[in-house]
């Protein structure tokens, strides 16, 4: 079986793939814009007391077969709810390979369920810039704030 998978391997042309490209772009992104915007605005947050931690994940397949897209994440615990706050928020940007765009995305999470709140963000990973990143950003994180402690204001510029 070896033999045959090398047999394939060395047919293989000596290039990159298309997805291979498509996740070091993403990957480029993350590293480069997402992930430092995301610690200044964590900084924001952690100042407020919120426990605040991000991370990257890159594309995976579970051993069943399901592919996991690759993304880079903010996970965000507030150090006190308000009336109606969930007990924590995920911001992610997600590459999805098979239409090669970008997912930007709030996530509520509470005790009973999870469920998305601005899942229709999606802009093609060629359009993507560190300007919409920051934007859109800055929406989601203007969204946090105003769940988790309703006193506080963040303007979002026009």
């Amino acid at each position: 079986m070896l033999t045959h998978y090398d047999h394939i391997l060395s047919k293989r042309e000596g290039g990159p793939t298309d997805l291979e490209l498509l996740n070091a772009r993403f990957r480029d992104l993350s590293m480069n814009v997402v992930e430092p915007l995301m610690q200044s605005f964590a900084e924001v947050l952690q100042a407020h007391g919120h426990e605040v931690k991000v991370f990257g994940r890159q594309m995976s397949v579970s051993p069943g077969g399901f592919a996991q897209n690759a993304e880079t994440v903010m996970e965000v615990r507030p150090r006190q709810l308000g009336d109606n706050a969930p007990e924590g928020f995920r911001i992610a940007f997600q590459l999805h390979t098979d239409c090669r765009k970008v997912l930007a995305q709030v996530t509520d999470y509470d005790s009973e369920h999870t469920h998305y709140v601005r899942p229709h963000d999606i802009h093609p990973l060629d359009g993507v810039t560190p300007e919409l990143v920051e934007a859109e950003l800055l929406e989601m994180v203007a969204y946090v704030f105003g769940k988790i402690d309703p006193k506080v204001s963040i303007t979002i510029p026009a």
